[in-house]
C-alpha cells in the first residue's frame, strides 16, 4: 500500500462525511489513463447509487478543460447517450450528466449541428421536458457567444501584426 493510500484511509476513518469519497472520484476521473473506463462507468449501474455531490465531483474531474484533447473522443458518445440518461435518471442527476459532461471545447459547424440535432430530437421525443430543451438551447447560445468571442480575438490579434 502506498503512503498516499494509507493516509487516505486514515482520513476516511477520521471523517466519514463522504467528502473524501467525492474527492477521490474527482481525482480518479481526472487521470488521463482512467478516462475511458470512467466514461464507460457513467453509463452503467456503477453510478446508480451516486448522489448529486458524487456525480458533480466525478464529472468535474473528468471534464477538465486542459484535457480537451483527451475528451474529443467522447463527443459522439455523449450525443448518443444523453437522451436515455435524461429519460431514465432523476432530474438533478440527469441535469448534472448534461451540464458537466457536455462537449464545450469546440465551436465549429460540426459540433453546432450535433447540438441542433439533439435539440430537435429532444423537442420531438420528449416535448414535455422543457428543461432539457432549455439546457440545449442555452448551450448553443453559449457556444455561439464563445465562437463570436474567438473570432473577435483573432481579428484583434491579426490587426496587431
Amino acid at each position: 500500500m502506498s503512503e498516499k493510500e494509507r493516509l487516505m484511509g486514515q482520513l476516511k476513518q477520521e471523517d466519514s462525511s463522504g467528502w473524501l469519497d467525492d474527492t477521490t472520484k474527482a481525482c480518479q476521473a481526472a487521470l488521463p489513463e482512467n478516462k475511458q473506463a470512467t466514461w464507460d462507468s457513467y453509463f452503467t449501474d456503477a453510478v446508480k447509487d451516486w448522489g448529486v455531490d458524487s456525480c458533480r465531483s466525478s464529472f468535474s474531474g473528468f471534464n477538465q478543460p486542459n484535457q480537451r484533447q483527451l475528451l474529443t473522443k467522447f463527443e459522439d458518445d455523449f450525443f448518443e447517450k444523453i437522451c436515455p440518461v435524461m429519460a431514465s435518471k432523476g432530474t438533478w442527476i440527469s441535469r448534472h450528466f448534461f451540464q458537466y459532461l457536455k462537449p464545450t471545447n469546440r465551436t465549429d459547424d460540426a459540433i453546432m449541428k450535433k447540438y441542433a440535432d439533439l435539440l430537435a430530437k429532444a423537442q420531438r421525443d420528449t416535448p414535455e421536458d422543457y428543461g432539457f430543451a432549455k439546457m440545449i438551447k442555452d448551450t448553443i447560445a453559449g457556444l455561439e457567444t464563445k465562437k463570436r468571442g474567438q473570432a473577435a480575438s483573432l481579428a484583434y490579434l491579426n490587426s496587431k501584426k
